[in-house]
């Protein structure tokens, strides 16, 4: 009985990064299509934007409490 899949001949994955079938270009603009923008900047915001504003904040709080 076949298997349905073959692990030695690679998984699907394989297939939609590989450089055989497709350049590194149209790989590039397919990963650029599949990203969310308000996500992106939501991630941003709380990634550097938040800690940056928080860290520059703390010296003018500690400061002010004292």
């Amino acid at each position: 009985m076949p298997m349905i899949i073959e692990p030695r001949a690679g998984d699907a994955e394989d297939d939609a990064s590989s450089t055989k079938k497709r350049s590194l270009i149209a790989i590039a603009g397919s990963m650029l299509g599949e990203i969310n923008l308000p996500k992106l900047a939501l991630a941003w915001i709380i990634l550097a934007l938040l800690p940056g504003v928080l860290l520059g904040l703390a010296p003018l709080v500690a400061t002010a409490w004292f």
